[in-house]
């Protein structure tokens, strides 16, 4: 696993401004524009026209066609991306594209914007050019959380044969310190199931050891006391060498199942 470094480098401080602007999910352009209306917010890259986010974040198409137009004609533009999905899927990969934007690409820190656009089933993301000026674009403000409820984070591979799977799994941590942060009334629940390779006891062995490190990313560096984080073994070959994220109540005996 790609180790999470909570620091100013690699986790910058997440915008997450809810509430601010009441309108729905803006309405997507349906393609990506190299042109855009001067003094008008526009999107220039959505989601649902490629195969999906990439956890190579540096082979986004959508991130070069920006930092063209905003170094060679726009270069106060706000670039504001926002994401609607599970929660731990907005929550790592609008830490990771805001992190890729300011630390890779070298995009001003104060022209980079986030903002969770609420649940759906699958992860789904927009990109707006905002002019100096003009007005951003709208997100509307997510429901109350219902504090005994049962939130199901996210999941993500951890074998080491998958290229970009230690990418993700650093981001997921980050982003699940972040949530526990906000959430003081919650606890982590991680499942490791062992891969399908090997016998007997010997399958737990990755497993066990991806769990130790993900509870220990959390605890030292995240600051997480470690009552708050709860790590599991499970045994299910359809999930092999995967780990899943629960938030659940920070009272006693609480699982995913209760």
């Amino acid at each position: 696993m790609r180790e999470a470094k909570f620091s100013s480098r690699l986790f910058p401080h997440l915008i997450l401004v809810l509430g601010l602007f009441p309108a729905a999910w803006p309405k997507a352009q349906g393609q990506v524009r190299s042109e855009t209306e001067p003094g008008v917010a526009t999107i220039f890259w959505d989601s649902k026209d490629s195969r999906g986010p990439r956890w190579d974040l540096s082979e986004e198409p959508g991130l070069f066609l920006y930092l063209e137009q905003l170094k060679a004609k726009r270069p106060n533009d706000k670039l504001v991306y926002i994401a609607r999905g599970p929660l731990g899927e907005v929550a790592w990969y609008l830490l990771a594209i805001r992190d890729w934007l300011i630390n890779t690409a070298g995009v001003k820190r104060d022209l980079v914007f986030t903002f969770d656009g609420g649940r759906e089933k699958e992860l789904r993301y927009q990109a707006w050019l905002v002019p100096e000026g003009a007005e951003m674009p709208g997100v509307a403000a997510l429901p109350p959380e219902d504090e005994n409820s049962v939130i199901e984070f996210t999941h993500y591979p951890y074998q080491s044969a998958c290229e970009y799977c230690g990418i993700k799994g650093g981001f997921t941590l980050s982003a699940l310190a972040e949530e526990l942060r906000k959430r003081p009334g919650r606890k982590a629940y991680l499942e490791f199931f062992p891969c399908n390779n090997g016998v007997g006891r010997g399958r737990f062995t990755a497993a066990r050891r991806e769990a130790s490190e993900a509870k220990r990313i959390l605890i030292k560096q995240g600051g997480i006391a470690s009552s708050r984080v709860l790590v599991k073994m499970k045994d299910d070959r359809q999930r092999g060498c995967e780990a899943r994220i629960w938030l659940l109540p920070l009272r006693p005996n609480s699982s995913p199942g209760r």
